[in-house]
């Protein structure tokens, strides 16, 4: 029998704000434990609640670039339930009046593009973290309570643990290019919960719904996933049933394990926030909002494709992260060319970041600098080995290409060509042996006598005047 896979993903968000999102405690819940809270994000009788304008905005922000309606008027929602790290005994949130309905993203797919609706985006405030100690107690860590949060809920399009990943990079790039989320997923600052099913195929029905909760990485999510389709489908096939229920993924086991009953809304007794009044957004500063958007990815790797005539593979691996892009741009700004200088961003900038765990937008070398050793290789001044070398010298001191070319004339092409001459006949007059099989119509052996020479220049010698050169001396 053939089963189908139905998913839908919850994501939560942390906003950069600098304050809570109904308090002015900062929002760093890295500082010592229960330092960072106050009466009124600790819920203490007769505090009342303020909402974070910026929090409101960054919010916004996030939805208009998923293409979401926003709606003028919102409403917050006390949500009811008991647990430790929870010291309210509710969660302030938004429930049938949100923020943000509606939108979508597109997920590359191998008929062109698999659209992924959105059903909501709305505000929250985050609750602590519970420590458990070795099993036998558990810590209350509430810097975390109060902090601002979106929660961004799809449509249930999603089909395997592959495509979820897909939808959640995807999300969360989007994310850190708006700058209203540092997309953090170990210090929990970007998480999601995913609810999966599965039916028969072609049944009406949606299968029983089960969650994952608060899944902090690409590779989990899709392990959790995967492991829970295989679960409920080996139930099926067994003829028995799918609990509805919350469930916890193991990493160590790679497998997921019951932790309760899934809760309806109704468990949670939804009623409006009495503390505060609805949020009215205005249209105009929706509109002002709008206008302030950065340029989001996919029109980043459109324009890259098109003005700089890059490859998918280079405008992909330049756009992934904002402050890369906006490198490479400041790089051909400075008159580097755009080809070579992705070609060289992939090559030799990526290996130094992977090697020294940095990112790329944190190459010591400046744009400036680099910019110019691309001109370099552009004008054929030097080899890419030679530039290599030079790029060595250039990430131990503040010199540019040229400065170190002036004093190591020995990476430059335009130098001794004299010099050269000789070194070519003196390896033609060590290479007897293929110079006679090159005149008896062997003419395959023309590479292991260049191979010859660049071993004897190491490598610091354009290929091309030296393959002139050793042709013009064969036919002599």
């Amino acid at each position: 029998m053939q089963y189908e896979v139905i998913i839908g993903l919850e994501i939560h968000a942390q906003l950069k704000t600098q304050t809570k999102m109904f308090c002015a405690d900062s929002t760093d819940h890295s500082e010592i434990p229960n330092s960072r809270t106050c009466p009124i994000c600790l819920g203490m009788p007769g505090t009342l609640p303020t909402i974070n304008k910026q929090a409101v905005e960054y919010a916004i922000r996030a939805a208009l670039a998923f293409n979401c309606k926003i709606n003028n008027t919102s409403v917050f929602a006390r949500k009811n339930y008991f647990y430790p790290d929870l010291p309210k005994g509710y969660q302030i949130s938004q429930y049938d009046k949100p923020l943000a309905e509606g939108g979508y993203i597109d997920l590359p797919h191998e008929n062109g593009s698999k659209r992924i609706d959105l059903e909501r985006i709305h505000l929250e405030e985050d609750a602590g973290k519970s420590i458990h100690n070795n099993g036998d107690t558990t810590l209350l860590n509430y810097n975390r309570c109060g902090v601002p949060l979106i929660e961004i809920v799809s449509m249930p399009q999603l089909s395997s643990g592959q495509e979820a990943v897909q939808y959640l990079k995807k999300i969360r790039q989007t994310l850190i290019y708006l700058d209203v989320c540092d997309g953090n997923m170990e210090l929990g600052n970007f998480r999601c919960d995913a609810n999966i099913s599965v039916r028969v195929a072609g049944q009406a029905e949606l299968g029983a719904k089960v969650e994952l909760k608060n899944i902090n990485s690409f590779r989990f999510v899709k392990k959790g996933i995967d492991f829970e389709i295989r679960r409920q489908t080996k139930l099926l096939e067994n003829g028995q049933t799918v609990q509805i229920q919350t469930r916890l993924f193991d990493s160590k086991t790679g497998q997921t394990y019951a932790m309760r009953n899934k809760e309806q809304s109704s468990d949670y007794r939804y009623f409006p926030e009495p503390d505060l009044l609805p949020l009215v957004i205005e249209d105009n500063f929706i509109a002002e909002i709008k206008t302030s958007l950065p340029e989001l990815p996919e029109q980043k790797y459109t324009r890259f494709i098109e003005n700089y005539k890059l490859s998918k593979n280079q405008a992909t691996m330049l756009m992934e992260n904002r402050q890369c892009a906006g490198y490479f741009e400041s790089c051909v700004a400075m008159g580097a060319d755009p080809i070579i200088l992705a070609n060289w961003i992939q090559g030799p900038v990526a290996n130094y970041a992977n090697v020294n765990n940095i990112e790329i937008a944190n190459f010591p070398i400046s744009a400036p600098r680099l910019a110019g050793l691309i001109q370099c290789l552009e004008q054929k001044k030097i080899t890419r080995v030679s530039a290599k070398a030079i790029m060595e010298k250039m990430l131990k001191n503040y010199m540019t290409a040229q400065q170190i070319l002036d004093v190591n004339p020995q990476y430059s092409l335009s130098g001794d060509t004299e010099k050269l001459q000789k070194l070519i006949t003196h390896v033609m007059e060590n290479s007897s042996d293929l110079i006679y099989k090159y005149h008896n119509g062997n003419k395959k052996v023309f590479g292991a006598i260049m191979g010859r020479i660049m071993q004897e220049t190491k490598g610091q010698s354009d290929p091309e005047v030296i393959s002139r050169i050793l042709q013009q001396k064969l036919d002599d």
